[in-house]
């Protein structure tokens, strides 16, 4: 990758399924597959698995030949996960319904999130708790057909820079206010953490009009905005499945 590229990846449920029981424990570290042994519902263990084998997978491609079984991670005291040895490599997982999405960034914090528009919320029960009344009033000024859409524009927009922050949901939502057009533009609260709105920069992305996603970025520090590459499914991830230990 360029400096200032950032490669997001996808891969669907039904591609992690076709994974061999090798590619699986071949990628994996002993404590992963333990986690996912102990996880019941399948598609949840599904979910932690293909995100642990797409994310371990990408790191031996994009740094060093290395198995992807040895790569170890620390947390920090929120559960954000950093590579040990890697400080500048800065990574983010998001998974829902059917997709799980990586995304890599060699030198900035990086957020992303994904939801299914299948999913079934009630957005006003949910937005009260998280979302300010400007964002809330401009949800309801959307025709009925398109609110949850706009909901999930704002959600995975918080959630992903919540996560580039390396703070999750610990953080109070409602200290972050986005504004949609004509581009995406934050405002923090003046508690928040003395945060610098233009120091981040954000995507919005759809896929096939199922899923809503969105991406964080730390800004550069010139203003140069950077180049975003979506790479989908097994297929372009081909090369990727020798790349385990038997």
């Amino acid at each position: 990758m360029g400096a200032l590229q950032v490669d997001m990846w996808t891969l669907k449920l039904d591609e992690v399924r076709a994974l061999t029981p090798a590619e699986i424990a071949g990628t994996l570290s002993h404590l992963e597959l333990q986690r996912a042994e102990g996880i019941g519902h399948v598609e949840t263990r599904l979910q932690f698995i293909g995100g642990r084998w797409l994310l371990r997978q990408l790191l031996t491609r994009t740094l060093v030949s290395r198995s992807p079984r040895q790569w170890e991670f620390t947390f920090n005291a929120c559960g954000k996960p950093s590579l040990v040895g890697f400080a500048g490599m800065h990574f983010n997982i998001s998974h829902t319904q059917g997709l799980i999405v990586c995304a890599l960034s060699e030198e900035r914090a990086i957020g992303v999130d994904i939801e299914s528009l299948k999913r079934q919320v009630s957005w006003r029960e949910v937005a009260g708790d998280y979302f300010t009344p400007r964002e809330i009033d401009d949800i309801e000024d959307t025709t009925p057909q398109a609110q949850c859409t706009k909901f999930f524009k704002y959600w995975t927009l918080k959630e992903s820079l919540l996560k580039a922050m390396g703070l999750g949901f610990t953080a109070q939502p409602r200290n972050i206010s986005f504004l949609l057009a004509p581009d995406v533009q934050v405002h923090f609260a003046p508690r928040f953490l003395y945060q610098d709105p233009t120091a981040w920069q954000f995507q919005l992305f759809e896929f096939g009009g199922e899923y809503q996603g969105a991406l964080a970025l730390k800004a550069d520090a010139g203003g140069e905005r950077a180049e975003i590459r979506v790479r989908q499914g097994i297929a372009a991830l081909s090369p990727l499945r020798l790349n385990y230990s038997p």
